[in-house]
């Protein structure tokens, strides 16, 4: 199940910066 580490890593890589994908 690495996927769930990936997943929670990538969220709080993205928390970090600001959402500047919207």
């Amino acid at each position: 199940m690495k996927q769930q580490m990936l997943s929670t890593a990538w969220i709080t890589c993205w928390s970090d910066i600001p959402v500047a994908r919207v």
